[in-house]
């Protein structure tokens, strides 16, 4: 049996909330406004990309649902927080961006309703009405959102599956008991572990539901609170935007997780530039770490003192010349944990690179059956005699 639950990471978010719109280049939109004919309006951004009316153009269509201060009928203040969205679907991934506003005291989600709200309704009939209009490949339809607009992107691939190609959800959970309604459009959702206004329970626990019917979400819970929206957006490592528009699958190193044998496995190979050269694992309940006598890396046995500093609550490894392989580390949480227990009790685990200099990565954690005979193995190899594998 292989379970996988991905816990995945790319920045280290410290951000505060706050309502203000950064300066932005909005030179290449249109400001108008949707009505739907019965005394309903929408005011909305479209933002086009380069060359978007020459002959044979198809470009991607980019949704974007902001959170709940932006709302109102001003039309510009829907765009603070998107500056990097904006840029990247302009420049790198051309895209057409629509960034609709909605009207105060309305939401973009309508769990527990099987229609769509107003404001989202509206936004789905606006998209109709632009692909009438413009070169949109209808194959290439992309939602995301912060916090309001968060869950207003769950609730429309929830409630119409087969609208959008990919989501990435900011902020916001989804509706557990409709995970079967989730399965058809990959997800990468982010959340803040920090989150003091939209808990990051109720995402886990989407997000676990998900895997429970078959799917395979990705998930970065960042450390941070609220407002991680600028630095997803501006993706400093370009894996996001590389994700949702060339379907390149992001650098990140896994953590496995056995809850048989509380053995964690790092494999460094699938880090950029193939190397980890720093790494901590830490718990937020003391004695919850029970430390090895040894470690393994690529079945070379070494003493556990002459690789990681230990303690209670954490793990720390740190070599300038780093690994290339695979680390594990046998017993060292409890046994027996879920995807939830496990995110419960973790507190950090990044890593660094000699490729990815000073930022700042977390691991994918994953909840696997490790088949390699740890137990076994270190008490068939002498301790004295065992090295380290390094670059």
């Amino acid at each position: 049996m292989h379970r996988s639950i991905r816990f995945l990471a790319i920045v280290a978010v410290l951000a505060a909330v706050h309502h203000r719109a950064d300066a932005q280049d909005w030179s290449n939109s249109v400001a108008l406004t949707y009505s739907d004919g019965l005394g309903n309006t929408l005011p909305y951004r479209l933002f086009l990309p380069p060359g978007h009316d020459a002959p044979d153009a198809s470009f991607p269509l980019v949704l974007h649902l902001h959170g709940s201060g932006e709302r109102g009928s001003n039309n510009s203040s829907q765009l603070a927080y998107i500056n990097g969205l904006i840029e990247a679907t302009r420049t790198e991934h051309p895209a057409f961006l629509l960034v609709p506003q909605a009207p105060l005291n309305t939401r973009w989600d309508a769990f527990g309703s099987p229609n769509l709200s107003l404001p989202s309704q509206m936004t789905v009939d606006l998209i109709a009405q632009i692909e009438q209009q413009y070169a949109v490949d209808t194959s290439r339809r992309y939602a995301t959102g912060l916090s309001l607009g968060g869950f207003g992107t769950w609730d429309l691939i929830g409630k119409m599956p087969s609208l959008f190609s990919k989501a990435f959800p900011l902020s916001g959970y989804g509706d557990p008991s409709r995970a079967n309604d989730y399965l058809q459009t990959p997800v990468w959702t982010f959340h803040g572990s920090g989150d003091g206004t939209v808990p990051v329970v109720p995402k886990r626990q989407t997000v676990q539901a998900i895997r429970d019917a078959g799917g395979d979400p990705l998930y970065t819970e960042v450390l941070g609170g609220h407002g991680i929206w600028t630095p997803v957006y501006d993706d400093p490592n370009g894996e996001l935007y590389d994700w949702v528009f060339d379907g390149v699958a992001p650098k990140l190193v896994d953590w496995q997780y056995d809850p048989n044998t509380g053995t964690v496995r790092i494999d460094a190979r699938q880090a950029p530039g193939g190397v980890v050269s720093i790494f901590n694992l830490s718990v937020n309940q003391l004695d919850a770490i029970n430390v090895p006598a040894n470690v393994v890396i690529d079945g070379v046995v070494t003493p556990t003192t002459e690789v990681l500093r230990t303690s209670r609550i954490s793990v720390d490894y740190n070599d300038p010349e780093g690994f290339d392989g695979v680390m594990e580390i046998p017993g060292l949480l409890p046994t027996g944990l879920d995807f939830l227990s496990l995110s419960a009790i973790t507190s950090r685990q990044f890593y660094f690179s000699p490729d990815t200099g000073t930022n700042r990565r977390f691991f994918n954690l994953t909840i696997v059956e490790i088949p390699e005979p740890v137990g076994a193995l270190l008490a068939l190899v002498g301790v004295g005699a065992a090295t380290v594998r390094r670059r």
